[in-house]
């Protein structure tokens, strides 16, 4: 069976915390893949888990889309420190210094 079969199979199951765990591992693998990092994200949220959402995560993958993903996740969780999130939105800001989705993000926690 494939990995991707197998996650699919998981998270028809309700296995979400061996899914989040097979997610993580093929968005390590394959940074470039948007539908791993959407079910890694969905997952984190279903799960409650916003200390998945780290700075380690940003460094990792040098895809906007990614980034964007991460902090529409981000966003999701209410009660996130809002000094944790400026510092993940300067690390996005680092690797993409003229992205002005991520810079409308910054501006955003400014006001």
């Amino acid at each position: 069976m494939t990995q991707e079969l197998l996650l699919k199979n998981y998270i028809f199951l309700g296995e979400n915390n061996l899914a989040l765990i097979l997610a993580k591992k093929l968005l390590q693998t394959y940074t470039e893949n948007l539908l791993y990092a959407q079910v890694y994200f969905s997952l984190i949220y279903d799960l409650n888990l916003k200390d998945e959402l780290s700075i380690e995560l940003l460094e990792n993958n040098r895809k906007v889309d990614f980034h964007l993903l991460f902090f529409k996740t981000l966003e999701k969780f209410k009660d996130f420190n809002s000094i944790t999130k400026e510092t993940l939105i300067k690390k996005s800001l680092e690797i993409f210094p003229d992205n002005s989705k991520i810079l409308k993000l910054h501006s955003k926690k400014r006001n």
